[in-house]
């Protein structure tokens, strides 16, 4: 005892005195990171105001707790100008998002970064499982594709793709209750969530009690939160705003509705086609995620091709999203094939976020700057009246203080993730069909040796 009570008083020593040497660096550290959470921040206001009973998607009361929640981490940090920020989530996952309101916006935001970062390293655990890559190999684009991309701005894209990455070892390890689960979890992003479950319930039949079951409890719950009224609200007036607002922006934008828009395509066209290619690839993800799981036996591949094929074309993608591309990327590198290289080409330009690397204030600032404007008159009109968060957030990013890149330069950041997409899509295609054939060739040698037994 008396030879390590010294060694405890040293350890204790060390600790106290790094706490209060590091104390103002890691107070300074979080308030940084909590301002730029602007996602997060728009979730955490829109879930304290749904706690309210407040209408979590009109511009107010929203953008006065976005202000104050921002101005809480001290007289350096504020909201620009009548910018709100909008939370296009429905219900049930606000509901999720309303316990966060309980704590300051500076404690929320960082218990949040925490929890993203948790994320991340078990998502490389799983990959792990998944594709017996080494864990380098599975690090570096989870480090910059999951949680560079994500992490920065607080965006819940980490969280499921955890999830999906849990749902597809769930099915290889025969746990179809927990694949339910785990995939009724990923509609926390919905539009990536909706095409697993699906596929699970036409591959997976033995998914589909599980998938009823907790699907049923998620709409329970946010029915029970939000109300039918708020619903309504959501898929008939937030789910068109938001397309409009965000899905036509080519300077975020990775859909094809935005493509469209940029070339000169009337909105409403460029919308729809853009979710007609968002139905087709969901139907083709479908499909050959089960021809895939068939050709290599495993079930796994249920899980991750359908999230992976929706991300190229359909009306709404961001950079943060083309993460859930990676466990099929992964999981294809593993396999020896002629289709190999391409699939490692694939994981190549899909793990670096070239988006968020361009705006970056490195390389941002770099740029000429914008010729000067007045934004009065458009300011103005985002002051007026009462309307969905959404569709000032359209106005803000009409204004041409917005992007200083050309809409070239624009292109060009989000040429490599859109071949990245298309050489990882014609390598499951091929792997699929090698799969098949090697099957069939296995099937016709056995027939062959059965007749030639019987002869």
């Amino acid at each position: 005892m008396k030879k390590t009570l010294p060694a405890l008083l040293l350890v204790a020593a060390v600790l106290v005195g790094g706490y209060f040497s590091t104390r103002d660096v890691l107070a300074q550290a979080t308030r940084v990171s909590a301002r730029n959470q602007i996602d997060f921040l728009a979730f955490y206001c829109a879930g304290k105001v749904s706690a309210a009973r407040a209408d979590p998607y009109l511009a107010e009361p929203l953008r006065s707790c976005e202000e104050t929640a921002m101005a809480s981490l001290g007289p350096k940090f504020k909201m620009a100008p009548y910018l709100v920020v909008p939370a296009p989530l429905p219900p049930y996952v606000l509901a999720l998002f309303a316990p966060f309101g309980l704590a300051s916006y500076r404690v929320a935001a960082t218990l949040w970064f925490a929890l993203l970062l948790g994320a991340c390293a078990l998502t490389v655990i799983l990959l792990r499982r998944l594709s017996v890559l080494p864990l380098l190999v599975l690090f570096v684009p989870v480090l910059l594709a999951d949680a560079l991309a994500s992490i920065l701005i607080g965006q819940i894209v980490p969280v499921v793709l955890c999830f999906v990455c849990a749902a597809a070892l769930a099915l290889r390890d025969g746990k179809p209750l927990a694949a339910a689960g785990y995939a009724v979890a990923t509609l926390l992003e919905a539009h990536v969530g909706l095409p697993l479950c699906l596929a699970l319930f036409v591959w997976q039949p033995q998914t589909r009690r599980g998938i009823v079951l907790f699907g049923g409890a998620l709409g329970l719950l946010s029915l029970a939160y939000g109300g039918i009224a708020q619903h309504v609200e959501y898929l008939t007036r937030v789910v068109p705003a938001q397309a409009r607002a965000e899905g036509l922006s080519f300077s975020g934008q990775y859909s094809l509705s935005a493509l469209l828009a940029q070339t000169g395509v009337e909105p409403g066209l460029a919308l729809q086609l853009g979710s007609l290619s968002y139905v087709v690839m969901l139907v083709v993800g479908i499909v050959l995620a089960g021809r895939l799981a068939r050709s290599l036996h495993d079930p796994a591949f249920v899980a991750v091709v359908p999230p992976a094929l929706v991300l190229l074309g359909g009306a709404y993608a961001h950079i943060h999203q083309m993460a859930f591309a990676l466990p099929l990327a992964f999981m294809l590198v593993a396999r020896r094939s002629a289709w190999r290289p391409l699939a490692l080409a694939a994981l190549l330009l899909l793990a670096i976020p070239w988006q968020s690397f361009a705006e970056m204030p490195f390389f941002y600032t770099r740029l000429p700057p914008l010729p000067r404007v007045d934004i009065r008159p458009a300011m103005s009109r985002i002051a007026e009246g009462d309307r969905l968060a959404e569709d000032e957030w359209g106005l803000w990013q009409s204004l041409p203080i917005r992007d200083r890149r050309t809409p070239l330069q624009r292109l060009e950041t989000k040429l490599p993730t859109w071949l990245g997409l298309l050489a990882l899509t014609i390598a499951a295609f091929g792997i699929a069909a090698g799969g098949a054939q090697n099957e069939s060739s296995e099937e016709r040698s056995r027939a062959n040796l059965r007749s030639i037994t019987r002869a």
